[in-house]
């Protein structure tokens, strides 16, 4: 090996450089990533701006492949590859711009679901977008199944969703439009889950009905009324069937709006509450009343322990307060 004596630095910077892509390509990540941070080291002792490149390149290979073998975080990656030339090209080994990775990365490191506000996901979402394509450039090297616009869909639907959200109890019928627009954008992204909750979520939301009990017409099942279980009559389901809105459904379900609905339920749960006293009051005095019995059983204290002289009266007496059992 002594003919590399013979080999300039900047020669054996290339050939390292060489060697750990072709470790790269083995599969060996771990030796690959050894390699390519020898040669950023080795490129900070020569002046050569070709090879300092080379070595810049070297260094922004080896952190992205660290983070596929989970030794560096995106952010540190991303740290890292923004403070470089975003012209720079390298090799993933699909040949990409510094700038294209970094801008990537500027939306992988944003944790959506720590995003509490409309505006930050529909933010997000845009950024998602503006990147242009359908697969991300980092997918295959780290494993990330995102694909960007699918992405971008399911972001402006969790978006208008919270702003539907928000206007429920105070607009039911522009909620349900913005939620149409939410279902929309999860279709786009074929989501089948999210799709079906909120057709569910529309439907409930555009029904109008009458309160049977102040007679207010309603819209928002769940929201602004609902549904409760009543004994009702052939004679009362013709009646009120051909009103509209209706008060009362086709299988016997009268609706009361949340105002008359709470009601009756903090009147029904007071006198729950009432009888549920009573009982306990009666009880008490039930139990007040036998204790006094035991008191009154337990002051004849001969009754237990022997009041008696007579030696076989006491024990019988001992008998009987010891169930039959001698010492």
């Amino acid at each position: 090996m002594s003919w590399k004596i013979w080999k300039s630095k900047e020669e054996r910077i290339k050939e390292e450089y060489n060697k750990a892509i072709n470790l790269r390509d083995q599969g060996k990540l771990s030796k690959a990533v050894e390699k390519l941070e020898k040669v950023y080291r080795m490129s900070q002792e020569v002046s050569d701006p070709a090879i300092k490149e080379l070595g810049i390149k070297a260094a922004a290979v080896a952190k992205i492949y660290k983070a596929k073998l989970g030794k560096e975080s995106l952010k540190e990656v991303y740290s890292f590859l923004s403070s470089l030339d975003h012209d720079l090209i390298l090799e993933l080994p699909n040949i990409v711009r510094v700038g294209d990775i970094v801008q990537e990365l500027k939306v992988l490191v944003k944790d959506s679901s720590k995003l509490a506000s409309s505006a930050e996901l529909e933010k997000l979402a845009k950024e998602y977008l503006s990147l242009g394509r359908d697969k991300l450039l980092l997918s295959d090297i780290l494993g990330i199944n995102i694909e960007p616009k699918k992405m971008a869909y399911i972001l402006y639907g969790e978006a208008k969703r919270l702003i539907a959200e928000s206007k429920e109890r105070e607009n039911p019928e522009e909620s349900a439009k913005i939620y149409s627009e939410a279902l929309h954008y999860f279709e786009l992204a074929g989501d089948k889950n999210k799709v079906a909750i909120l057709s569910q979520k529309i439907s409930k939301l555009t029904k109008v009905m009458k309160c049977y009990i102040c007679g207010r017409t309603l819209q928002g099942e769940e929201t602004h009324f609902l549904y409760v279980r009543a004994a009702t009559t052939p004679y009362m389901m013709r009646h009120l069937s051909s009103e509209n809105p209706k008060a009362i459904t086709n299988d016997g379900a009268i609706a009361l709006c949340i105002t008359c609905y709470t009601a009756i339920s903090i009147l029904a749960q007071a006198m729950a509450e009432a009888k549920v006293m009573q009982y306990y009051s009666s009880m008490m005095m039930r139990i007040n009343e036998l204790e006094k019995r035991v008191s009154k059983l337990e002051s004849n204290s001969w009754f237990f322990s022997g009041g008696s002289n007579n030696d076989d009266t006491n024990y019988y007496w001992h008998r009987r307060g010891r169930i039959f059992s001698r010492d």
